[in-house]
């Protein structure tokens, strides 16, 4: 896992950035990539890297790494969990066991068509020399992520957005296409828009070629589907993708925070790994007689035999750490409980582990979320309703402040700047249409398309940004691309019942989701497990916002005067408790804009 940087200027246009400008911008990516770093420059182009060392830590895996040819270089974030195969498959005489290795050759032979046959995560940048063009990827459920700056004859790209801004040309001038969607949405990229009007984003599975002499040029671009799944049994499939992304030439550990997800990966994981050290994060409650994700982590624990750690969230904490994760990111927070995932990165690095196993992609995948599913179903009862219409019902459920309301969030420049108001509800449409919305027999299934489009692509931004921060490769066996494809192919009732009824119970509702999970599951972990309604890390971030309100402190700053609506600026500030809804966002925007 690393921090990948590349320059291509056009091959006769603009000189590119001194060695001095290109390392202080890769080096803003240290976190990501402690354990060694590089520099590449051939004629037109600099690619640079900070390398977190996972498989074959020797000097024989630090990049940017060259095919054994001499034609062909890559700078790459990820990790490939079908590396045998794929070095089965080619006459090489490897030098390294790293699988940035494997990549680099199979690029150089097969090229874009390569990425059908990759099983991982990955972002990259691969210049073929001899063909003269540089491919940029991204894996087909998003993992990790990869950003991009184009224009004046240059592109660049990078791994995180602080290390584009360090580069010249590239404008910390904000779209307001993704101010909006975040405002809404807590996401901080929708489509291929960031927060910043000068970088996009690759969609989750999108590769881009471009011209080694005019950057400019697009000569083709695509998006790689999941892998054809196999087999009909999931908890094989399930404990298959455990057991690969199990990998490693350094310590690993699980997160746990006793829901059903994260305790079918300890489990799996728990079979291969004698003593597990697993790991649970969140506030507690004071009570030590309630059930909570401490407790409930504790008796899975114990179930699975692992060796069990906490790293409790304070206010002190939370309060301070989130403005650290903002100031250092660029972006603003998504969900609260990112600062819980950073706080135990930071404590199981701390105790030696650099991989941890996490739970995300389950929900997406599998039909997790109760409420916004059911919604779906109720407004297709009567038959498929119009794209735009099943766009905007799925765009309200995902919203923190609905679209119709910003007007009395921002100020009336930034309401109608770059694209006005129905922007968020223009990039929803365009992902249903993405994932063959006008063509789908059940609707609902298209939602839950979106949901892995759109929410899991997010979750996984943040478990990248909160992980990596502390130097840990978060890994999601659920997020794979044959686990993926095996839960495309189920009927909707085999993941989900929409049967709802009046006045059901959290437990209930939970007993709705994910029902191939459950079933595979029964008896195999505690009843309490697969009954328990949805956790993930929670904290009291309503009553914190209430008592810390972290919103006095930008509220006058300039981007907050030019670019908030005034009088609901007074009411968060006088009234946080009953506006925390609203503040959240709010205050996280204008902490990011204070930056700027």
């Amino acid at each position: 896992m690393c921090g990948i940087l590349g320059i291509v200027a056009r091959s006769d246009g603009p000189v590119l950035p001194d060695d001095a400008v290109v390392l202080r911008a890769r080096d803003l990516m240290t976190h990501r990539g402690p354990d060694g770093a590089g520099l590449f420059r051939h004629g037109n182009l600099v690619f640079a890297h900070r390398r977190l060392s996972v498989i074959d830590p020797s000097p024989l895996g630090a990049q940017p790494m060259m095919n054994a040819a001499g034609d062909g270089v890559i700078v790459y974030n990820g990790e490939l969990y079908n590396d045998v195969t794929l070095r089965e498959s080619m006459s090489v005489d490897f030098r390294s066991h790293c699988d940035t290795e494997t990549l680099v050759e199979l690029l150089s032979r097969e090229g874009a068509s390569a990425l059908a046959r990759l099983r991982g995560m990955y972002a990259f940048g691969f210049a073929d020399l001899k063909r003269r063009t540089l491919l940029l990827a991204r894996d087909p459920l998003g993992i990790k992520p990869l950003y991009y700056s184009q224009g004046d004859g240059v592109i660049r790209f990078a791994s995180e957005i602080p290390s584009l801004l360090a580069l010249p040309d590239v404008s910390t001038q904000p779209d307001f296409v993704g101010v909006r969607a975040y405002l809404s949405t807590i996401r901080t990229t929708i489509g291929v828009h960031t927060m910043y009007r000068d970088i996009k984003t690759l969609l989750p599975g999108e590769w881009i070629e471009f011209s080694l002499d005019d950057p400019t040029r697009v000569i083709r671009r695509g998006l790689t589907p999941m892998s054809s799944s196999f087999g009909e049994d999931a908890r094989e499939l399930i404990a298959e993708s455990v057991r690969l992304h199990l990998r490693s030439d350094v310590p690993m550990c699980a997160l746990l925070s006793g829901g059903l997800d994260s305790s079918i990966i300890v489990r799996e994981a728990s079979t291969h790994v004698r003593r597990l050290q697993t790991y649970c994060s969140g506030a507690r409650c004071g009570d030590p007689h309630a059930v909570d994700d401490f407790s409930v982590a504790r008796e899975v624990a114990a179930f699975c035999s692992t060796e069990h750690h906490e790293a409790p969230v304070t206010r002190e904490l939370f309060v301070a750490r989130w403005g650290e994760l903002v100031s250092a990111s660029r972006v603003p927070m998504s969900t609260p409980n990112e600062v819980a995932i950073n706080e135990v990165a930071r404590v199981l690095r701390s105790q030696g582990h650099v991989v941890a196993l996490s739970g995300e992609g389950a929900d997406e995948l599998f039909g997790g979320y109760d409420i916004s599913l059911t919604a779906a179903a109720r407004i297709h009862a009567d038959g498929k309703v119009p794209i735009a219409h099943a766009a905007a019902a799925e765009l309200q459920g995902a919203s923190w402040i609905p679209c119709g309301a910003l007007g009395g969030v921002l100020s009336e420049d930034a309401a109608v700047a770059d694209g006005g108001l129905d922007s968020t509800l223009r990039e929803y449409i365009n992902e249903f249409e993405r994932v063959g919305y006008a063509h789908e027999s059940d609707p609902v299934q298209a939602h839950l398309r979106v949901q892995r489009r759109i929410n899991l692509a997010g979750l996984l931004l943040r478990l990248d940004g909160a992980t990596m921060r502390a130097s840990v490769e978060g890994r999601t066996p659920f997020a794979d691309a044959i686990v993926g494809s095996f839960a495309e192919a189920l009927s909707l009732d085999q993941k989900f019942d929409v049967r709802a009824k009046d006045g059901e119970t959290p437990g209930e509702r939970a007993a709705r989701t994910k029902l191939v999970l459950r079933r595979a599951y029964a008896g195999v972990l505690p009843d309490s497990v697969i009954t328990r309604p949805k956790a993930s890390f929670p904290l009291p971030f309503e009553r914190w916002l209430a008592e810390e309100n972290p919103l006095r402190d930008y509220v006058n700053t300039h981007f907050a005067r030019e670019v908030l609506n005034e009088p609901l600026l007074h009411a968060l500030l006088s009234d946080p408790g009953t506006h925390w809804r609203v503040l959240w966002p709010v205050a996280n925007l204008a902490a990011w804009g204070s930056k700027l």
